[in-house]
């Protein structure tokens, strides 16, 4: 790496806010970047860290995180919320429904995919407090256009899809052991 000399247009343009507040919607992305993070809680597992932004609308650009957890034997609602990234995704359900997956960050990189951004209430960042920050969830695309039919989405729709895709392995392929009992994990390819 080094220096580098580029010629850019950036007349009439307003800066990029890193901490601007998206409202409560449901919003096309492009995930820009994964990568495992460690759990801020001692004994969690680490987390898949989703770099996206916002690509539509007024909001285009717009910097977001989404965190998912790296456990294959986490709960069904773990599970379900990595279901519903990878429909976002595009990953075919029968792939999913087919027995358990190996994935890995890169799979994700460059894809388009659906979140559902559940806004901090107007009133409850507090001066003072540590701020606030949004929930975001992937969404499948079919929700995405039911949400955007509608303009608004009751909560807790973000996470209503499917059951039980087991993320096997995390980031890292899962390798058999003769006799080990553990199922030979199916690279998923979307």
């Amino acid at each position: 790496m080094g220096d580098f000399q580029i010629t850019l247009n950036v007349q009439g343009l307003t800066p990029v806010n890193p901490f601007v507040d998206v409202p409560t919607g449901a919003y096309k992305v492009k995930i820009s970047d994964v990568d495992q993070k460690q759990s801020k809680e001692p004994g969690k597992p680490p987390n898949a860290l989703f770099d996206v932004s916002i690509d539509e609308g007024d909001m285009r650009g717009a910097p977001q995180q989404i965190y998912l957890p790296l456990d294959p034997n986490g709960s069904e609602f773990i599970r379900r919320l990595w279901r519903t990234a990878l429909l976002s995704v595009g990953a075919p359900v029968q792939n999913l429904d087919a027995g358990p997956i190996s994935l890995s960050g890169q799979q994700f990189k460059g894809k388009t995919a659906y979140i559902f951004v559940t806004a901090v209430p107007a009133g409850e960042q507090k001066e003072g407090e540590p701020r606030q920050y949004a929930d975001r969830k992937f969404i499948t695309s079919d929700m995405y256009q039911k949400l955007r039919v509608m303009n608004q989405a009751p909560a807790g729709t973000a996470h209503a899809a499917g059951n039980g895709a087991t993320a096997t392995g995390g980031f890292t392929p899962v390798t058999p052991q003769p006799g080990s009992g553990t199922p030979v994990a199916a690279q998923l390819n979307f």
